[in-house]
C-alpha cells in the first residue's frame, strides 16, 4: 500500500477532485494562485484554549551539582610545549574534591616521553607535581598524556589495582607540542 493515497479521477477540467475539508487548500489549486475553501480573511481565528508559553527569561534553569566532574581534578598548566631537543615540563595536580583520588599517567609517545609518578594517591584538598621529560630526538608532532582517575578508600594502597576493567575511571587530557 503506498503511503499517501492516489488519485486516479481527475475533473473535467484536468485537475483531482477538491479536497473535502474546507478548511485545507487545494495543492494544485494554491500553486496557480488561487484557493479553495475559508482563507483569513473571510473568518477570524479563535483564541487558542491553553495559555501562551511563559517566556525563555522565566523558564527554570536545570540544578547543576555543587562539584561537577570536571572540576573535582585539574591539572595545572593544561597543556605543554617541548623541542626536539627535549626538556622537563612541570604540572601541578589538584584534586577539588572530598575524595582520595587514584590516579594513573598515559602517554601517547613513550618512546620520547616519560612521567614521573606513573601511579599515585592524592588526597582531598591536596596537589602533587607531575613531571614530564622529553627525550633528545625524533620529529616535531602532537602528542597526548592522559591522567586517568578514579575514586578510592583510604585504607587503598597499590594505585594500580584500582584500574581495571569495571572501575569507573574518569580522565583528563593534557596536549603535548613538540616543535
Amino acid at each position: 500500500m503506498a503511503p499517501f493515497p492516489v488519485i486516479s479521477k481527475l475533473n473535467s477540467d484536468g485537475n483531482p477532485p477538491a479536497c473535502p475539508s474546507e478548511n485545507f487548500a487545494h495543492a494544485t489549486t494554491a500553486r496557480r494562485g488561487t484557493l479553495v475553501g475559508k482563507t483569513e480573511s473571510s473568518e477570524p481565528m479563535p483564541p487558542p484554549d491553553r495559555p501562551p508559553p511563559k517566556p525563555p527569561s522565566s523558564l527554570p534553569l536545570p540544578l547543576v551539582p555543587q562539584t561537577p566532574a570536571a572540576f573535582t581534578f585539574s591539572i595545572e598548566p593544561a597543556r605543554a610545549a617541548f623541542t626536539t631537543e627535549g626538556g622537563i615540563s612541570r604540572h601541578m595536580m589538584m584534586n577539588h574534591s572530598g575524595d582520595r583520588l587514584a590516579i594513573k599517567v598515559r602517554c601517547s609517545n613513550n618512546r620520547f616521553f616519560r612521567v614521573n609518578p606513573v601511579f599515585s594517591f592524592l588526597d582531598c584538598g591536596c596537589m602533587n607535581e607531575l613531571e614530564m621529560i622529553r627525550l633528545q630526538g625524533g620529529v616535531p608532532r602532537r602528542d597526548m598524556l592522559s591522567v586517568v582517575y578514579v575514586l578510592c578508600r583510604d585504607n587503598d594502597n597499590d594505585p594500580s589495582v584500582l584500574f581495571t576493567n569495571r572501575a569507573k575511571t574518569r580522565s583528563i587530557i593534557v596536549p603535548i607540542t613538540t616543535i
